[in-house]
């Protein structure tokens, strides 16, 4: 069997910690554009974390149009983000693209060690 990060979307407050905690792990620094876990949210304050890399199990919510910054996506679009065929998140200072690698082998990912709610948790696949 194998780990994954297992979201839950209604769980999420947005506080950003996760992202904080993968950038800080990855590269020693505190930085949204360094994470590869995003949480996106939209003026309805619909908020869900997105993880770029194979290791992420997200549960379908429903297929709903949803508004984040200026882009209008589907509830799909999270999830497809998550695919490890799409391209990763990328670093303004770098060309390579950021994708979750469960910070390290064994897995201890930082985002889910310090989601204060929950929203994120490693489960067997």
């Amino acid at each position: 069997m194998s780990k994954r990060i297992k979201i839950d979307g209604s769980l999420c407050v947005g506080c950003g910690i996760c992202e904080l905690a993968c950038s800080f792990n990855k590269v020693g620094e505190f930085g949204r554009s360094r994470s590869a876990i995003r949480v996106f949210d939209n003026e309805e304050n619909d908020i869900f974390p997105v993880i770029i890399g194979q290791f992420t199990d997200v549960e379908c919510t429903a297929k709903v149009d949803v508004v984040i910054g200026k882009h209008e996506l589907d509830w799909c679009t999270m999830c497809r983000e998550s695919c490890p065929a799409k391209a990763a998140f990328k670093e303004l200072k770098n060309t390579a693209g950021i994708y979750c690698n469960m910070c390290g082998n064994p897995p201890d990912p930082q985002c889910v060690q310090w989601c204060p709610t929950g929203a994120l948790m490693l489960v067997e696949s």
